[in-house]
């Protein structure tokens, strides 16, 4: 794959942590964030079309975190899918936490730094 392609997925896991339903899309050319939001809207119109509700939704991205949280400015090219995952948030009763885990490589592939943490958004 190219560096500008991207793909987006997410795994869907039962209170007993058992996965019960996973997802993988080609998206073809984007940046980071428009995955990053792609992904979640995707998770979360699944989650509606499965009648599924009281969801807990985890994510190491930060710009996520935020552009939900505090939204873009109005005329940001990816506002109209924040404002779509807020809506979705609302109807089925979404909680959204940054796992705050980092890993840095080196070079070589050799692992360097982890800070790892959990906390509620």
């Amino acid at each position: 794959m190219r560096s500008n392609q991207a793909s987006v997925g997410g795994i869907f896991r039962n209170s007993y942590e058992d996965l019960v339903h996973g997802f993988w899309i080609n998206i073809g050319i984007a940046s980071t964030n428009l995955a990053e939001l792609w992904s979640l809207r995707e998770g979360l119109a699944i989650a509606r079309k499965r009648d599924l509700k009281n969801i807990e939704v985890e994510t190491n991205s930060l710009f996520l975190v935020n552009a939900i949280n505090k939204g873009l400015d109005v005329y940001h090219p990816l506002e109209y899918i924040v404002q779509e995952c807020r809506s979705y948030m609302k109807s089925l009763n979404v909680s959204l936490t940054e796992l705050g885990e980092l890993v840095r490589m080196d070079k070589e592939g050799v692992e360097r730094t982890r800070l790892t943490g959990s906390r509620p958004i």
